[in-house]
């Protein structure tokens, strides 16, 4: 190995014992040869140091921390020693396949205008089936985290400018998306890429730290965050921002088994920057979601009621606006037709039993 390796990858662990062998012996097997595995294994309390110490691979960098301080911490201090030009990451459950490193340096190499590129990846939960997730557009990164630690190389210069893993304390505390917030950081001063090539197998299991509620708090936090940001920068592209995804956050959020209190504060975080078509049916979807059929009609109209002077809401999203309409609507028939009928039993029930009385 060459003093200064092309490649540095960095694997963080903690309690990685039952799944690093295999992650650390798929990196090592790699066709391109030219790197530096950096393993930071963040105050393990099972046989994980062990198992690293059984590889005695002079590509491999280990470091340990004498207390458990979280996936960010530990990734950027790999990535402060790191020595490579390029930065690839490996979580201890997943598995790089041969040609993962060649085919991502290729790509990068033959990009110059990039700064980052994810791939393609197998999606397999334990117990279920395996499923390829392909990146459909890059655009979708604003609200989505794309591209997984585990798919992703970038230059290490870029971190000059987006900074290294956030220590964040929402972040931190739900465990989760501190990767996607450094790859918008990186967005905002470099291009990045998309490689359309499996290379990677990403493995879901009870063990995995990230939990769906944990998840969607930070995926809030996050979302929040980018939009002040943009606001901040330029009125117009917050207009813009809203525009083109806030109905993907709304679909997102919908699906959520969350509280009403937190639906509903999500939506209105938006609706107080702008009151649109947008932002309006964003809120009255979320009072639909939380059982409010009253407040939806009303917010849902007041929505449509802005096509007569926004001229940039797409076809497909007014549709989805009538839609839900309608829906509401059809809830609070049936609210009534519910109602009558309940009184239509307790009267009848009423009668029998004066009709009891009166014979007595």
């Amino acid at each position: 190995m060459n003093e200064y390796p092309i490649v540095s990858v960095i694997m963080p662990t903690y309690n990685g014992a039952a799944f690093i062998k295999e992650s650390i012996r798929a990196v090592l097997n790699q066709t391109f040869r030219d790197f530096e595995l950096v393993i930071i294994n963040d105050a393990s309390s099972d046989d994980t140091s062990k198992v690293i110490r059984g590889f005695p691979d002079p590509r491999i960098i280990y470091l340990e921390n004498k207390t458990n301080r979280g996936t960010s911490f530990a990734r950027n201090k790999g990535l402060k020693i790191a020595k490579g030009k390029y930065i690839a990451y490996c979580d201890h459950d997943d598995i790089y396949y041969p040609g993962h490193l060649k085919a991502l340096l290729n790509f990068l190499e033959k990009n110059k205008d990039l700064a980052l590129a994810g791939s393609d990846y197998l999606f397999e939960k334990m117990g279920s089936r395996r499923t390829i997730r392909r990146i459909s557009d890059i655009r979708l990164l604003e609200v989505s985290c794309i591209f997984l630690p585990s798919t992703v190389m970038h230059l290490k210069a870029c971190l000059d400018k987006a900074g290294l893993f956030s220590d964040d304390p929402v972040l931190k505390k739900n465990a989760s998306a501190e990767d996607w917030d450094l790859w918008l950081r990186i967005s905002d001063h470099y291009k990045l890429g998309r490689l359309r090539q499996v290379l990677t197998k990403i493995v879901i299991h009870d063990s995995n730290r990230s939990k769906e509620a944990n998840l969607f708090h930070s995926y809030v936090h996050i979302i929040k965050k980018r939009f002040k940001k943009i606001h901040a920068g330029s009125r117009n592209m917050a207009l813009g921002y809203i525009r083109d995804n806030i109905m993907y956050i709304a679909r997102v959020t919908f699906c959520q088994k969350i509280s009403k209190k937190e639906l509903l504060g999500f939506a209105r975080f938006f609706y107080k920057f702008f009151k649109n078509f947008y932002t309006t049916y964003f809120l009255g979807g979320s009072f639909f979601c939380s059982g409010d059929f009253v407040k939806a009609e009303r917010t849902l109209k007041e929505a449509l009621r802005y096509t007569a002077h926004e001229s940039d809401i797409r076809a497909t999203d007014l549709n989805n606006a009538k839609s839900l309409l309608t829906r509401a609507l059809f809830h609070l028939v049936m609210e009534d037709v519910d109602i009558v009928i309940k009184r239509k039993k307790t009267s009848i029930e009423n009668e029998k039993i004066l009709s009891v009385s009166s014979r007595a």
